[in-house]
């Protein structure tokens, strides 16, 4: 019961007066101390996130003028195998250059399966750009805040791939697409084998009539060659999952962090800033582009602005087909429902990539 602790009001106050009961070793100390404060004030409270999905079970603690996180990681199977964002604190607390970059954990406490980070007051990224420019912001924000996010994140790919042990964390597909083995598609008598045998695949894709089209096995095949597990990267990023505080960005909700490729983030970044400034995912195959619209003109700079941050412009192009690759990929579930769905996306997403002829 103890590993639900925060997804009734009931459990989290069982959390905290545990806490306070048991004087919890010097490891915690500090957020024992703070709570203790809290406890003996009047003005402790312990509210849900209203920003945050009920699933998190996030949960803030406030008082004293101290505030903190209290989030419950997701697990990985029935054996309530806790996730990688646990354990990745560990690593950002040895790694100076970039602990600035990433949430501050105070505590993690594995009887209740609790983590404890420092409080960011602030909006998530999502929030920021989703809303109209800010009345006393300076000209060109959003592209700052999109150029910060790539160098940001660029330094983060580097630091971690270079000091995370491999034991330590698990290989993962890309996570919000169907599960297709990668090695069972590397050559085509095996996707053939494959689609003969659908029962050989991680993720059933008899429901997929289009899955036979020439175009999107050579994509898929494409894809195949292209992944690499030689990054580790964040696998879940989005704008809902970045907040700017203090001119920098910070990166939250590590739980699917994992051995992959850096060009899969970078997409996910890319498809967040559009999804957020001017394409809804769910409506792109019935979106018409508007090039002369200000809101186009705005994604495409933030989008330019992003990848320059993270590649510089000397290594940008060596870059672009890849990406192209993988952002189709991103939108499998959809292209392979027909042609026309395909030619959609994929006319969709190249208005918005950087090319040397003019755009669309």
């Amino acid at each position: 019961m103890k590993q639900s602790v925060l997804q009734t009001e009931y459990r989290t106050l069982e959390f905290l007066l545990w806490c306070i009961s048991n004087q919890v070793n010097d490891n915690k100390g500090l957020f024992y101390a703070k709570l203790l404060e809290m406890y003996h004030s009047n003005d402790m409270q312990c509210y849900t996130n209203p920003i945050e999905s009920p699933r998190n079970y996030l949960r803030v603690l406030s008082g004293k003028s101290e505030s903190f996180f209290l989030k419950q990681p997701k697990k990985l199977d029935l054996n309530l195998t806790i996730v990688n964002e646990a354990k990745i604190y560990t690593v950002f607390e040895s790694l100076e250059e970039i602990k600035r970059f990433l949430p501050q954990m105070v505590s993690f406490f594995s009887e209740f399966n609790v983590i404890v980070t420092k409080y960011y007051p602030i909006e998530n990224l999502y929030q920021a750009f989703s809303r109209k420019e800010k009345p006393n912001a300076p000209i060109g924000y959003r592209e700052n805040i999109a150029f910060s996010i790539g160098k940001t994140l660029s330094l983060i790919h580097e630091t971690l791939s270079s000091h995370v042990t491999r034991h330590e964390f698990n290989y993962r597909f890309p996570n919000n697409i169907p599960r297709v083995t990668i090695s069972k598609l590397i050559s085509d008598d095996h996707f053939f084998d494959s689609i003969n045998n659908k029962n050989s695949l991680d993720y059933s894709l008899v429901e997929f009539s289009n899955f036979n089209n020439p175009t999107l096995k050579n994509l898929i095949l494409e894809f195949s060659k292209l992944w690499n597990n030689d990054d580790f990267i964040h696998f879940d990023l989005a704008t809902r999952n970045m907040i700017y505080w203090e001119d920098k960005v910070i990166f939250l909700d590590w739980e699917m962090c994992g051995w992959g490729d850096r060009i899969w983030d970078v997409v996910c970044c890319l498809n967040s800033i559009l999804d957020t400034i001017y394409i809804d995912s769910s409506l792109i195959v019935n979106a018409d582009v508007n090039t002369s619209s200000p809101k186009y003109t705005q994604a495409i700079n933030m989008i330019y602005q992003f990848l320059i941050g993270y590649f510089g412009e000397k290594e940008l192009t060596i870059h672009l087909a890849k990406i192209e690759v993988y952002w189709m990929i991103y939108y499998l579930k959809v292209i392979v429902q027909s042609e026309s769905y395909f030619s959609k996306v994929s006319q969709t997403l190249n208005c918005f990539l950087p090319k040397n002829e003019p755009i669309c």
